[in-house]
């Protein structure tokens, strides 16, 4: 997979890789810089990939807070 978009936010991050193998976008989020594979979502536009990763930017910051 390859790194699309990098958002980070107090130790949290959300990142946007391109899977050429499943023709796919994956959003993967990791609190506190540890890898919650759960909550991995999967879309096969780029623009749904790029829209989405903000909203769960916040709303991980929201639950941790």
């Amino acid at each position: 997979m390859r790194l699309i978009q990098s958002l980070n936010h107090a130790g949290h991050a959300v990142k946007i890789y391109r899977d050429a193998e499943f023709n796919e976008y994956r959003v993967r989020v990791y609190p506190n810089g540890q890898l919650y594979a759960a909550a991995d979502y999967f879309t096969a536009d780029k623009a749904d990939a790029i829209d989405s990763a903000p909203a769960m930017l916040r709303q991980l910051v929201e639950v941790q807070a």
